[in-house]
């Protein structure tokens, strides 16, 4: 195995769960309960939605929306993406098959393919259908319009229990988006993309006309029903992950 899972011995627990706080002398005390305090914590963060896309070589396809996305290297001629996918959506098991997906950065008017991919299942009809895409140069789906695209080969997969974390090379890209008029087959922009929030420019986080959809603005932007339904899957959805999350670290706090 290439990595290993060291015990450690939280600093607080639930006392929820009938486990006891930190109270060692000089311990952090806190009014409310520390995960509370985390949970807040993480809903200020306003992260990019992202499209990913993939397909296999015997031509299943599709695709599922996701925030999990970070760049994973600072190098431009090398650049890498690190992506977490849920074990339950049947977009992981397409990009187990096929070893390679896409990403795609969304435009805030690009809210329809949020509810397309974001809340039908793949294991009931094609999500693709109807929507302008081509292939690229791994076979993966671009779609066309959106603000930016990325074509990536995984290298290594980590299993988290409730999601699989891809390391990926990414192998082609365009920043500035594929309009309908627009071929997907360009040369590569791989240094523009790598380098697009380096130390030259500010941060894509600070920038408010980015074009970019981000969490928050498409929270804002979709109708109580959809917000209503989100909301319903993405509960269903964490207690799922729960029981994988708990399934995993029992697993591997028997084999440390």
């Amino acid at each position: 195995m290439p990595w290993s899972v060291r015990k450690s011995r939280p600093v607080w627990r639930s006392e929820r769960h009938g486990q006891r706080r930190d109270n060692r002398p000089g311990a952090l005390r806190m009014e409310t309960k520390p995960e509370d305090q985390v949970a807040e914590l993480l809903r200020q963060l306003n992260p990019e939605i992202w499209l990913v896309t993939a397909a296999t070589a015997a031509g299943r396809r599709g695709g599922l929306i996701a925030t999990g996305v970070m760049s994973a290297s600072i190098v431009a001629e090398l650049p890498r993406v690190l992506v977490g996918i849920a074990c339950r959506h049947a977009t992981a098991g397409l990009i187990g098959e096929a070893g390679c997906f896409a990403l795609h950065l969304l435009r805030p008017e690009q809210t329809d393919l949020v509810h397309r991919f974001g809340l039908m299942s793949g294991r009931t009809i094609d999500k693709l259908d109807g929507i302008p895409h081509q292939p690229g140069t791994t076979g993966s789906p671009i779609v066309a319009g959106c603000r930016g695209w990325l074509e990536c080969q995984v290298e290594t997969a980590l299993d988290g229990g409730d999601r699989t974390f891809y390391l990926a090379q990414v192998v082609n890209g365009q920043l500035a988006g594929v309009t309908s008029g627009q071929s997907v087959a360009e040369p590569t922009v791989l240094e523009q993309v790598a380098t697009a929030d380096s130390a030259d420019s500010p941060p894509a986080s600070s920038r408010t006309d980015d074009g970019i959809l981000r969490l928050q603005t498409l929270l804002a932007a979709l109708p109580d029903e959809t917000r209503a339904e989100m909301r319903r899957q993405r509960e269903a959805d964490a207690e799922s992950d729960a029981r994988a999350i708990r399934s995993w670290r029992a697993s591997h706090t028997r084999d440390a």
